[in-house]
């Protein structure tokens, strides 16, 4: 640069000795220091798979502000679907004119609607970036487990909109279907009533989806409102699948067989089973959207 500003003339500048030596010199150089780049960002994907979806630039950006654990914050959509921000404890006895400040203590991860989910105790944005992401995602599924056998327990003992309104709308979505599956099933078990039953469920899945009619159409919040309409369309599908059921039988015959058709996708809470096929739930954290856009 010193020798074009000496002498500001393209062609003898571009005509000097060695110049395209040392052009080819740097090139080399330059590819070898991004494979060294590229090998480096690897080990921080490989450690935490999740940063396969950043790209470089921004992977980079998060790297370069390792100490500052709110850097991640605006790629953290990016990695998961459903954490638009993570919610970092504040530091207290500040005085009020002072600009708040954030400690490492992680609480809670709060979707893009709004809903939060607290992330039990002692999680902690400390040293590398890519293992306390990596025991966010833990916490993630740790938590939404718990909320998932806390809800059963409740579901029993408390009041239907009641239990809604006092869970996520993950986990309401996730157990409804599976306390469908286990009436159900529970119902089929004994031949002896099993049409009555079944009769008698159908009517039970009408009393509930006017319950929660009636409930959208009354004051909620909005996330709650959300919760009921996906919850809806849920409960739709599960009543036309019984009423389908009690249409193919008899007065006296019901064929069982018609529950265990491959098409009618059932949810069990269990340690270890076979199926024709299983899908595992992983517990990560879903936001909570209208189900035809998921």
């Amino acid at each position: 640069m010193r020798r074009v500003k000496k002498t500001p003339l393209a062609i003898r500048n571009g005509t000097q000795p060695g110049l395209w030596e040392t052009f080819e010199y740097n090139n080399e150089l330059l590819d070898k220091i991004l494979k060294c780049l590229e090998a480096y960002l690897e080990t921080k994907r490989v450690t935490f798979p999740r940063f396969y979806f950043l790209s470089n630039d921004e992977l980079l950006e998060i790297l370069a502000q390792t100490r500052n654990p709110l850097a991640v914050q605006p790629h953290l959509r990016k990695c998961f679907d459903a954490i638009h921000r993570l919610e970092f404890a504040v530091v207290e006895g500040l005085p009020p004119e002072e600009e708040i400040q954030f400690t490492n203590d992680i609480l809670s991860m709060i979707s893009p609607e709004g809903e939060k989910i607290g992330l039990g105790k002692g999680l902690k944005a400390r040293g590398n970036v890519e293992d306390w992401l990596g025991k966010v995602e833990e916490a993630m599924f740790a938590s939404i487990r718990r909320l998932c056998k806390k809800s059963i327990k409740d579901y029993e003992t408390m009041s239907f909109l009641s239990w809604i309104m006092s869970n996520a709308s993950q986990v309401v979505l996730t157990i409804c279907q599976m306390m469908w599956t286990r009436d159900v099933t529970a119902i089929l078990r004994d031949s002896r009533t099993v049409i009555r039953g079944m009769r008698d469920f159908e009517q039970r899945s009408f009393t509930e989806l006017n319950l929660l009619a009636g409930a959208v159409r009354g004051e909620l919040p909005k996330l709650a409102r959300a919760t009921l309409c996906a919850l809806i369309t849920i409960n739709v599908h599960a009543r036309d699948i019984i009423s389908e059921m009690v249409k193919k039988t008899g007065q006296t015959f019901f064929d069982i067989e018609l529950f265990h058709l491959p098409n009618i996708i059932k949810f069990h809470l269990m340690a270890k089973s076979i199926f024709l096929t299983s899908l595992e739930n992983t517990y990560c954290f879903m936001q909570q959207r209208p189900l035809l856009k998921r």
